[in-house]
C-alpha cells in the first residue's frame, strides 16, 4: 500500500509539476502504461520475495521444533503430571535442556510445553526461566519460570488443534503477558503414539516480519527508482516539446493578463471610491461639529476633549489621505502636474501651518531659504506634501533644539534656466540608528517597533514621499546620528519659470462676492445632500456665512426646487440615490441651453471622492468648483467667494 501511495504521488506530483511549468502540459500516454506495468511487476515480485522469505522462515522452524520436541519426549516428558514437585531431577533436566536450546538459538524468543488439563483447559507443564531482553538474567515476573500447570488463558484453536496432533505455525500476532509473538506448536507423543502434550515455539514478531517485509521492500524499492525514472525523463520530453507551443501561447496569455490587469484596476478604484465615499461622509460631521464646538462656550475640561476630538479626527484624516495617495502611487494614476509656483510662498506656507504645533515644544522653526524670487515650472502641491511630512516627522520625534528648513537652487550647466531645487530638513531629535535607515522609505515600517507606541504613525508617510520625489524625477535620502538629530534631503529637478504667477484656474475673474447676513438676508443656497448629519453640518456652516439654506436630499428634488426657486449657488453631493449630482447638474445645465437668456446658476460640488479623474468628472459634468470633505469654514468661504459665472 505504501509503494503504491507513493507511486500514485510521484505520478500526481509529476503531473502537477507539468501544469505547473506548462498550462495544458501532461505525460503522453505511453507513460502512463509504463507507470502502470511497473506498478503490476513491483507488487508480483514483491509477494514473491515476501512468501520467499516466509517460506525461509517456516523451513527453519520446521527444522527446529520436532528436534527440541523429540528431545524433551526422549528425556521423559511423559512422566511429568500436574503433581509433579519442581524439585523433580528429571522436571529440573527439562527446564536446563530449555535454557541451554534457547541459549543456542538466539531467534528463539521461548520454548514451551503445555497439555489440556482434566478440567479440559490448557495448562503449561514445562515452562524455563526466559531471558527476554538477552541481559544473562533471569529478573521479573516475565523471565521467572513459569509454574506447573499454570492455565494459558490465551490458548486458542489452533491450540487445540496441536493438541489433536496437528502441526500448527500460527503466523497472527498473539499478544499476551511475555510480549508479541508468531508461534509453532509441535505435537508430542508418549511411548503408545498418543499425543500427550504440545512443544511451543515462540519467535519475536520481528523475526518473521522483518525478513518479509525487507524481501518485499526490496523489488517495491527497485520497481520505485524505475517509476521515478521514467516520470522524469516523461517530464523532461515533455516539457521540451510543449517548449515551442508555449511561446504561441505567451502571447496569448500577456493578452489576457493585460486585460485582467485592467479589470483588478477597475476593481480596485471603484472600491477605493467607494471607501474614500463611506469614510470621508461620517469624517466630514466629525471634524465639522467638533471645529463648530470649539466656537462655542465650553468649560476648560470640555474644551480640551473637544480639542483632542478634533486632533484625533483630523488624523484619521491624514491616514486615509495618505492611504489614498498610496495605493494611487501603486496603481499608476497619480498625476505629478506641470504649473509655475513661488518656491518661496510654498516653503513659507509649510513653515507657517507646523510653526504652532512647534511651538507648543518650544521648538523654532528656522527658514533659510536661499530661493528669493524664485518661480519654477513643477507641482507645488506634492512638493508642499513631501515638506510637510518631512517638517512634521521633526516635530514629531523633537524634544529639544530646532528645526531648520533650507532651500538652494543648484543649476544646471549653460543658461541656468534647468537646475535641480534642493530642500533640506534638519532637526536634533532622536536620531536614526545606521542598520534601519534602510527601513525608513519602505511601505508600513519605522525605525524600531517602539517608534510607533510612543509617537504613532503608519510608516507610510515617507514611502509615500519618497514615491512622490521620484515621480517628479528627484530623490530623498536621510543622513542621520543618532541622539544627535537627522537631515532629509529632498532634490526636484525643475525649470525656471519667467514671469508672474498666474491665478488658479478654479479662479474666476468675476468673482461672487459674499454677502453678509445684515446686507442681503434673502441670499439663498440650495444644499442637495442626502446625508441627514451632512446636511445638519453643511447648514450651520453655511448659516454661518451668512445665507439662508434651502434642503434637497437627490437630484431630482433639487431640479424642483431649482426650477420654483432663485438660488444664488448650489452645494451638490456628487453620490445620491434618485438621481445623483453628476447627473443632475447635466440636466440643469441641459435645461439652461434649453432657454436662451436663461442665468448660469452656479454649482459647487461636494464630494467624499478624493479617487483621480474625480475633479475632471464634476466639472465635466458642468459643476464650477470642486470641494472635497471634510468641508471646513474657510474653504467654503473662498469657495462660495470665488464661483464663477459662466455664460449659460
Amino acid at each position: 500500500m505504501l509503494f503504491v501511495a507513493l507511486s500514485l504521488g510521484a505520478v500526481a506530483a509529476s503531473v502537477i509539476f507539468l501544469r505547473y511549468k506548462r498550462t495544458g502540459c501532461s505525460h503522453h500516454p505511453i507513460t502512463f502504461v509504463v507507470v502502470l506495468v511497473t506498478l503490476i511487476a513491483g507488487a508480483f515480485f514483491s509477494e514473491h520475495a515476501g512468501n520467499h522469505e516466509r517460506n525461509q522462515t517456516l523451513r527453519f522452524v520446521s527444522g527446529l521444533a520436532p528436534t527440541f520436541a523429540h528431545g524433551m519426549t526422549t528425556r521423559g516428558h511423559a512422566e511429568i503430571t500436574l503433581d509433579t514437585s519442581p524439585e523433580d531431577p528429571t522436571y529440573l533436566l527439562l527446564i536446563e535442556r530449555q535454557i541451554t536450546w534457547l541459549r543456542l538459538n538466539p531467534q528463539v524468543a521461548d520454548i514451551y510445553t503445555y497439555r489440556r488439563g482434566p478440567d479440559g483447559k490448557v495448562v503449561f507443564i514445562v515452562d524455563s526461566e526466559t531471558d527476554y531482553n538477552h541481559d544473562g538474567k533471569f529478573e521479573g515476573d516475565r523471565e521467572d519460570r513459569t509454574p506447573i500447570g499454570y492455565v494459558y488463558e490465551t490458548a486458542n484453536e489452533k491450540n487445540f488443534r496441536a493438541l489433536a496432533g496437528e502441526q500448527v505455525f500460527d503466523t497472527e500476532l498473539i499478544a499476551d503477558e511475555w510480549g508479541s509473538f508468531i508461534s509453532f506448536n509441535q505435537p508430542m507423543y508418549d511411548a503408545e503414539g498418543r499425543v500427550e502434550a504440545v512443544l511451543g515455539m515462540d519467535f519475536d514478531a520481528a523475526i518473521w516480519l522483518n525478513p518479509i517485509l525487507w524481501g518485499r521492500a526490496a523489488p517495491l524499492l527497485i520497481s520505485l527508482v524505475f517509476l521515478l525514472g521514467t516520470l522524469v525523463a516523461s517530464s523532461l520530453i515533455t516539457l521540451m516539446q510543449s517548449e515551442i507551443d508555449d511561446h504561441k501561447r505567451t502571447g496569448h496569455s500577456l493578452q489576457e493578463a493585460r486585460i485582467e490587469a485592467e479589470r483588478a484596476n477597475r476593481v480596485k478604484s471603484e472600491f477605493l471610491a467607494t471607501m474614500s465615499h463611506e469614510i470621508r461622509t461620517p469624517m466630514n460631521s466629525l471634524i465639522g461639529f467638533s471645529n463648530l464646538l470649539c466656537d462655542t462656550p465650553l468649560t476648560r475640561e470640555q474644551r480640551d476633549y473637544t480639542q483632542t476630538l478634533r486632533s484625533s479626527a483630523n488624523s484619521l484624516l491624514s491616514l486615509l489621505n495618505d492611504i489614498l495617495d498610496f495605493t494611487k502611487i501603486e496603481s499608476g494614476h497619480l498625476e505629478i502636474e506641470k504649473a509655475p509656483f513661488d518656491v518661496n510662498t510654498t516653503l513659507a506656507s509649510v513653515v507657517s501651518l507646523l510653526s504652532p504645533r512647534a511651538l507648543e515644544k518650544n521648538i523654532p522653526i528656522h527658514l533659510q531659504d536661499h530661493t528669493a524670487d524664485l518661480k519654477l515650472i513643477g507641482d507645488s502641491h506634492r512638493l508642499r506634501q513631501i515638506l510637510i511630512n518631512l517638517v512634521s516627522n521633526a516635530v514629531k520625534f523633537t524634544e529639544t533644539g530646532a528645526i531648520t528648513v533650507s532651500a538652494h537652487w543648484d543649476p544646471a550647466h549653460g543658461t541656468g534656466d534647468t537646475g535641480t531645487l534642493r530642500c533640506e530638513v534638519t532637526d536634533t531629535g532622536i536620531g536614526i540608528p545606521p542598520e534601519t535607515i534602510r527601513l525608513l522609505f519602505q511601505k508600513f515600517a519605522q525605525a524600531d517597533a517602539s517608534t510607533t507606541r510612543r509617537y504613532g504613525g503608519t510608516g507610510l508617510g515617507l514611502a509615500i514621499s519618497r514615491e512622490l520625489a521620484q515621480l517628479m524625477g528627484g530623490s530623498l535620502t536621510v543622513k542621520s546620528e543618532v541622539g544627535q538629530g537627522s537631515t532629509f534631503t529632498l532634490r526636484i529637478p525643475a525649470a525656471r519659470h519667467h514671469g508672474p504667477i498666474p491665478p488658479p484656474a478654479a479662479v474666476s475673474a468675476s468673482p461672487i462676492p459674499l454677502v453678509p447676513v445684515k446686507t442681503a438676508p434673502s441670499a439663498r443656497i440650495l444644499l442637495v445632500e442626502d446625508n441627514a448629519t451632512n446636511r445638519k453640518l453643511a447648514s450651520i456652516l453655511l448659516g454661518k456665512l451668512g445665507y439662508a439654506v434651502d434642503i434637497a436630499v437627490n437630484g431630482r428634488e433639487a431640479l424642483d426646487k431649482i426650477e420654483a426657486h432663485a438660488y444664488a449657488g448650489v452645494l451638490m453631493d456628487c453620490e445620491m440615490p434618485e438621481l445623483d449630482g453628476y447627473a443632475a447638474t447635466r440636466a440643469l445645465r441641459l435645461r439652461e441651453r434649453s432657454r436662451p437668456g436663461s442665468p448660469h446658476l452656479p454649482v459647487i460640488a461636494l464630494t467624499a471622492n478624493l479617487v483621480g479623474g474625480t475633479e475632471q468628472k464634476c466639472l465635466d459634468a458642468g459643476m464650477d468648483l470642486y470641494l472635497t470633505k471634510p468641508i471646513k469654514l474657510e474653504e467654503l468661504r473662498t469657495a462660495l467667494s470665488l464661483i464663477p459665472r459662466r455664460p449659460a
